[in-house]
């Protein structure tokens, strides 16, 4: 319920800023919210850059179906295939 009211909650915020704002704050705003989808890009691009180095394949990466029995097993082996030690990939 709450993920279907959360739209109209995003466009009162938006609406109130609007509303009680001034140009240039609305501008601000905005410039903020771009340099952070940019940041966000510059994440991605390292992680790719990461993954690319270490020579994984993503699709390996990738979850699997798998059961609530099986999960426990899968982890193990997921954790030892990438050597990671226990107490980091707790």
């Amino acid at each position: 319920m709450v993920l279907r009211l959360t739209p109209y909650g995003i466009l009162e915020l938006i609406a109130k800023v609007m509303a009680a704002s001034d140009y240039r704050d609305i501008l601000g705003l905005g410039k903020f919210v771009l340099l952070s989808y940019g940041a966000l890009l510059a994440v991605l691009c390292v992680h790719c850059l990461i993954v690319d180095e270490h020579r994984v394949d993503p699709r390996d990466l990738l979850p699997r179906r798998c059961s609530r029995a099986e999960l426990r097993v899968r982890i193990a082996v997921e954790r030892q295939r990438a050597g990671a030690q226990h107490r980091y990939a707790a």
